[in-house]
Parts: C-alpha cells; sequence; structure tokens
C-alpha cells in the first residue's frame, strides 16, 4: 500500500511538472543515453512483482523513467548479454514475485543461453519464494542474505464464492455455462466448487507440480523425498536453506560484489531496463528478414486500447491488436508474424474480431502463436486461424467454453427505497435488464443461441485442425490443460517457448535453421512526445494510479504461495 502511494505522489508531480514545464522535460529527456555497459561489466536483473510478457500500457512514470522490467525484456537481453563480449555475466537479484512456468521456462533457457557461452550467472535473494527457486535453480549458484528466508510452501488454490452474500443482498445470477467444466461463474452462483471444476483443477495442478519438482529435484540434486520433506518444513532461514542444499552459499549483497568485481574498485552493473536500449543489431544478433511480434496481453475486451481497468485488471485493446496484424500484414518486409499471447481470456466479441483478424493476416503470409504462460477461452480463439499455436509445457491452454448471464439488482434496489416504473414495448425489451430474472421462455432462447455460437466455434476449430467436432467437443467444455495435456489432444502443434516459436517461424517462411531475424516488436514504444501532443496527460496519468493498485493486490495474492493460480481468472 506504501507503494501505492508513493506511486500516486508521483504522478501528481509528474503530471504538475508537464503543465509547467513539458518543453524542458523533453530537453533533459533528448540528453538522457545510454552508450551501453563497460567492459568487464555484469547484468543485473531484478525480479520483483507480478511479470509481465511485455511492457504494460503506458504510464506517466514510464515516460520519465524504464517501465517494469517484463519477460521480453529479460530474455532479449540474456540473449545479447551472451554474445556482448562487454558482459562478464549475469545476477539476478531475486525477490518474491509472481510469474508462471511458462514464464520460468523461458528465463531458464535464457540463463542457459549465457552458461553456454561460458560466461556465470548467479542469483542472490534475501527473501526466496517458489518461483525464486525455479529461477535460481538454473543458476551457476544461489546465494542467499544471511539473516534472509526461503519459503518453500508448493502450490495452493483458493476458490473465492460470492453466492451467499449475493443472496445476502437480494441479487440474482443468471447465467448460462457451455459446458459442465467451465467454471467462472461459480463464485456467483454457487457456495462450493462442482465436481467438475475441482477434478479439472486437480489434474491441471498435479501436471504443473510434477514439471516442477522435476526441474528443482534435477538441478539441486535432490531426491524426491528429500524435497517434500523440505515442504513439510516449508520455511529455512539462513544456513537451514544451505544444509537443505537449496542455496550454494550466504553472502550480503556487498560480499557478493566484492568477490565479483575483479581488479576495478567496484563491481561494475549494468540494470536490465538500461541493458535493454542495446540493439540487437549492434551485436550482429539481427539480420535482414524482418519478423513482426504482436504482443498481445490482458483479459480480452471487445474494442479500445491496452489500459489498465479499474474492475480487471491489464486489459488488451481488442483493436490497437488488430491494427498491429493489420500493418504486420500489409508491410511487404514482415516475411512472417508471431503472435505472442498472455491472456486468460475475455470477452467473446473481442475474441471473434481477433480470430477475424488473425485469420486475414495468415491468408497473406505465415502466423504462429507463442503462448507465454496462458492462453485460454477468448485466447484459444484467436490463436485457432494460426497456421501453428506453440505452447510450453507448462503453460495453460484450452478452456474452450463460453459463459453469458446478468445479475438481477431489483431487490438491493428495494432494500435501499428504490421503486421502479416499467413500460415494455416488447416481449424481450428487458431481456438484458439488471431488473429482471429471465423468463423460462427468454432463458430457452438465450441456451439456443449460445450453443449455436459454441458449436460453430468447435467446427472452425475441427475445420483448423484437422478434427471431427466430436473430438474437439470433447477435449472442450470449458477444460483447462498445460500444453503437455493440450499437445495430446492436438489442441497445440508443439511445446516450447519464444525461441521454439521462432524456429517455426524459420521453418514456415523457407528461412534457414539458424538465420537471424529482425524483430519488430508491437505494440511500438511512445515517447514523451507522442503523449503531449495527444493532449490526454490525464489518462497516462492515471494509468500510473490504476497500475499501482493493481500491483499493490497482486503482490498481496501472490505473497509466498508464487506458483498458485487462480482459476477464476482463467475465463
Amino acid at each position: 500500500m506504501l507503494a501505492f502511494f508513493r506511486t500516486f505522489l508521483a504522478v501528481i508531480a509528474a503530471v504538475l511538472f508537464l503543465t509547467i514545464g513539458p518543453v524542458l522535460l523533453l530537453i533533459g529527456v533528448a540528453f538522457l543515453g545510454n552508450s551501453g555497459p563497460q567492459d568487464d561489466s555484469w547484468l543485473t536483473v531484478r525480479l520483483s512483482g507480478s511479470l509481465l510478457e511485455y511492457y504494460g500500457p503506458v504510464t506517466m512514470t514510464d515516460l520519465v523513467d524504464h517501465p517494469p522490467t517484463c519477460l521480453m525484456e529479460i530474455t532479449e537481453n540474456l540473449e545479447k548479454a551472451a554474445a556482448d563480449d562487454r558482459i562478464r555475466g549475469v545476477i539476478f537479484r531475486v525477490e518474491p514475485f509472481g510469474a508462471g512456468l511458462g514464464k520460468l521456462d523461458e528465463i531458464r533457457a535464457g540463463i542457459q543461453r549465457v552458461r553456454e557461452a561460458g560466461k556465470p550467472v548467479y542469483a542472490h535473494a534475501v527473501e526466496l519464494t517458489d518461483p525464486g527457486l525455479y529461477v535460481a535453480s538454473a543458476c551457476d549458484s544461489t546465494f542467499l542474505f544471511p539473516d534472509g528466508a526461503l519459503y518453500l510452501l508448493g502450490r495452493g488454490v483458493t476458490m473465492q464464492h460470492m453466492k451467499g452474500t449475493l443472496d445476502l443482498l437480494d441479487v440474482r445470477p443468471q447465467f448460462h455455462a457451455i459446458d459442465e467444466y467451465k467454471s467462472a461463474h461459480e463464485m456467483f452462483t454457487r457456495k462450493h466448487a462442482s465436481p467438475e471444476a475441482l477434478e479439472n483443477l486437480t489434474n491441471l495442478v498435479e501436471d504443473l507440480d510434477r514439471a516442477y519438482d522435476g526441474v528443482i529435484t534435477d538441478a539441486r540434486q535432490l531426491a524426491p523425498e528429500a524435497l517434500a520433506a523440505c515442504r513439510e518444513q516449508a520455511i529455512f532461514r539462513g544456513m537451514a536453506a544451505v544444509e537443505a542444499n537449496l542455496v550454494d552459499d550466504l553472502l550480503t549483497w556487498d560480499e557478493l560484489s566484492d568477490r565479483l568485481r575483479g581488479p576495478h574498485d567496484h563491481l561494475r552493473t549494468i540494470s536490465s531496463p538500461e541493458y535493454g536500449d542495446v540493439e540487437r543489431r549492434s551485436l550482429g544478433l539481427a539480420g535482414k528478414t524482418k519478423v513482426a511480434v504482436i504482443h498481445a496481453q490482458g483479459f480480452v475486451t471487445t474494442a479500445g486500447d491496452d489500459r489498465y481497468d479499474p474492475v480487471m485488471g491489464l486489459a488488451m485493446g481488442v483493436d490497437r491488436v488488430i491494427d498491429d496484424l493489420e500493418e504486420a500484414r500489409s508491410d511487404s518486409h514482415v516475411k512472417a508474424i508471431l503472435l505472442r499471447l498472455d491472456t486468460p481470456g475475455g470477452a467473446t466479441e473481442g475474441g471473434l474480431r481477433l480470430a477475424r483478424a488473425v485469420a486475414r493476416a495468415r491468408d497473406e503470409k505465415p502466423v504462429i502463436v507463442s503462448v507465454a504462460d496462458v492462453s485460454t477461452s477468448a485466447g484459444y480463439m484467436m490463436s485457432a486461424p494460426a497456421n501453428q499455436i506453440i505452447c510450453p509445457g507448462s503453460g495453460i491452454t484450452g478452456s474452450i467454453g463460453s459463459i453469458i448471464g446478468k445479475f438481477n439488482v431489483r431487490g438491493l434496489y428495494e432494500k435501499f427505497g428504490f421503486t421502479f416504473d416499467e413500460l415494455a414495448f416488447s416481449p424481450n425489451a428487458f431481456l438484458f435488464s439488471e431488473l429482471h430474472d429471465w423468463t423460462p421462455e427468454q432463458r430457452e432462447r438465450i441456451e439456443e443461441a449460445h450453443w449455436a455460437m459454441y458449436n460453430d466455434w468447435i467446427e472452425e476449430i475441427a475445420r483448423r485442425r484437422g478434427l471431427t467436432p466430436e473430438e474437439v467437443h470433447e477435449s472442450a467444455r470449458g477444460q483447462v490443460w498445460t500444453g503437455r495435456q493440450a499437445l495430446e489432444r492436438d489442441l497445440v502443434d508443439g511445446l516450447g517457448g519464444f525461441e521454439e516459436a521462432l524456429q517455426i517461424v524459420r521453418q514456415q517462411a523457407d528461412l534457414e535453421e539458424d538465420s537471424r531475424l529482425t524483430l519488430e516488436h508491437f505494440p511500438r514504444d511512445q515517447t514523451l512526445m507522442d503523449v503531449l501532443l495527444s493532449g490526454d496527460l490525464t489518462r497516462f496519468a492515471f494509468q500510473d494510479i490504476l497500475r499501482a493498485g493493481w500491483a499493490s493486490l497482486s503482490t498481496g495474492r501472490w505473497g509466498h504461495s508464487g506458483l498458485s493460480w487462480e482459476p477464476r481468472r482463467v475465463n
């Protein structure tokens, strides 16, 4: 909460400063440059908070400072660090943070690339949680602050239900879900999870746990029973973490700096945001072939630009993604499109619009979907028309199903003394009114139209993937799968992260296997001048406040259970 108020005050100061002297600020920013790292430098990567796949919607703070570190920044920086003679090695400064195994596996792959280049990678933490241990176990050594702690808690899931509260408020939920495993509505319609929801969640979590445990036991050279015993103990302070072989040594940051500084007076470092300004081309990593990488993350909306929504948090701007797909489709220099998804789904209308845009782009050039952590429901809907879908083995996909509904809040209003006069000039004028239940005839029409939409979707998936509608329906019905499980059901074409997806891009574009690519990322960066010319400074400032608020909620939600997965967010 303190971080939220600090950000709030910073936003107010930024707005005042821009009002008083935008020209002076522009001049100041123009002189802020990055010449790259010094020789013998260490790249430092801080992992903290909720890790986005790509930079989020631009805020006022981002315009005067670097935006928060994202997955794509980290993995590209690790690629550059492996090839950059000025970089001696990499140090991860790990704090409690949240990310799924799909993202964590990509970071581990980047660490392996640096180590294969003959450069050391270390992790240092004051407080280490499950996600941090997963990343740190890929490094040469992991160091814990002498008075620090490691929390090995494992995965837990809490499913929140509001049905009892709605009953007390006399609010009646009206929902229809397709099908029995589509459980997001259960928080409103049930006091406890359905057997189907528990079954699907258990299958998913058990598969993710097996993957997590396999990596940790192999990397830390622990027997499965030893890891189970560590989970029984859960909390390891200082030397106890070393004795359990979960970390390698106890060092303060100053002690680690002194050990690594070499002949210099101090440890030469460059932060991940600063190193992000170094172009891949300057290190010989880019080639002549251009590939558009279009990032689409957050809750799928029906229209608009990327933003932080007061209710849903990070929201995907459907219009922005469609415009980027069209620009990449029309650009003759772009040989292929890599659509990078990290979304729990959202509005069906938005998913359908995006699916049409993907199909249109595919008619012109190859479109490959790469899932970061999650691409479910509307996310899968927009994936289906692509040439291929690549998902991490421990990523999450599927949830092919749908929910439609509303809340009747008449009873709540009447508790406060509201009364209503109504005139209906059509039998279904109040079909989606917040003051009426569906009549039996209306519910029947709703369900018929809903099933028709779902069946059309199933048939489209079946046609695209060479399956029968019956086969797709068996894997659909709202069920959520890991990448491994989805591959067994022919819902995806391959397992892997961003690099594996780029290999498919090369194949689809008839390029050499080791050909270098120029990656053009969308959405494009917005400059301070862009914001000033937009004349909408208040919106950018408000986005800062919303992002800080959601970051606080995210940190509180993840806590030390950094690998927890909330099914109610996967719609």
